[in-house]
């Protein structure tokens, strides 16, 4: 039983001309539990559209709890993943926590 649940080979994802990423890999066995980390613009949150099949790569594969990664497998994929994008403008007035804003 193969316990891949997140399988991308070289992976080139692009804006226009503006590459976002280029020849990326990355394997995620089950249980693991991993960071990405890099500076502004290295491909991070365009790393993690793909993985939720929100991105769409130019190049490449990326297979996620066995799909292939695509149109058709997205909505799939989201029902299953969790992704909560970085928020910065929440009003620091609130009386709010993470819980409050996760959800």
């Amino acid at each position: 039983m193969d316990n891949m649940v997140i399988s991308i080979k070289d992976a080139v994802v692009s804006y226009r001309e503006d590459v976002a990423l280029q020849g990326v890999s990355l394997k995620v066995r089950k249980g693991e539990f991993i960071g990405i980390i890099g500076p502004n613009g290295a491909g991070k949150t365009t790393l993690l559209t793909v993985i939720n099949g929100l991105g769409k790569l130019v190049q490449g594969q990326a297979l996620v709890l066995g799909l292939p990664v695509n149109e058709r497998s997205g909505i799939k994929l989201r029902k299953r993943i969790g992704y909560v994008a970085q928020v910065e403008n929440i009003d620091p007035r609130l009386p709010i926590n993470v819980r409050e804003t996760v959800m």
